[in-house]
């Protein structure tokens, strides 16, 4: 016969005690485990209408030109040094976290020769017509043409660059 040294409720009380100092551990391993696991790939940087858009910018510019796709604004203007601490940060987050489709840059210099952006139905929304229209201000005021091309099945190489030439000095 074996002889337990624990009376039944001390194994109970043993047990409980042991259950509630793991069950946090337990429990924080699958919240760190869910949280590491929150993000995946995409499975593409570009959308496909970005994708088709971008191969007929390089069928016509590549060799002259670098393209850059989801070029963050605040990667080419920057906000005045003029404009005091408290309130670069107002400015600084309008640009921060908004994207353009594509950049064209010289090769050499690597300045911004011009900035496209595709427009799909969700510009028409109150939200993006604002987000538009502060982009448009922006990009005028530091000189930077932008120039917005509709998303459609196909596009006429010749208009498009037609289009651009006047920024690209043809």
């Amino acid at each position: 016969m074996i002889n337990i040294p624990f009376s039944p409720y001390q194994m109970f009380v043993g047990a409980m005690v042991v259950f509630m100092i793991l069950l946090p551990c337990v429990l924080a391993f699958s919240a760190k485990a869910k949280s590491s696991r929150a993000y995946e790939q995409r499975p593409s940087v570009l959308t496909p209408p970005e994708k088709y858009f971008y191969n007929v910018l390089s069928s016509i510019y590549k060799d002259r030109f670098i393209i850059l796709a989801k070029v963050r604004i605040a990667d080419l203007i920057k906000v005045r040094s003029t404009i005091g601490r408290k309130q670069f940060w107002g400015y600084f987050s309008k640009i921060g976290m908004k994207h353009l489709d594509f950049v064209l840059v010289d090769k050499t210099s690597f300045s911004t020769l011009c900035v496209i952006e595709l427009d799909d139905k969700s510009h028409e929304k109150r939200e993006r017509i604002t987000r538009d229209k502060f982009v448009n201000q922006v990009m005028a005021q530091t000189g930077i043409p932008l120039y917005r091309f509709k998303v459609k099945r196909r596009y006429d190489r010749a208009d498009i660059a037609q289009t651009l030439n006047a920024c690209l000095n043809f």
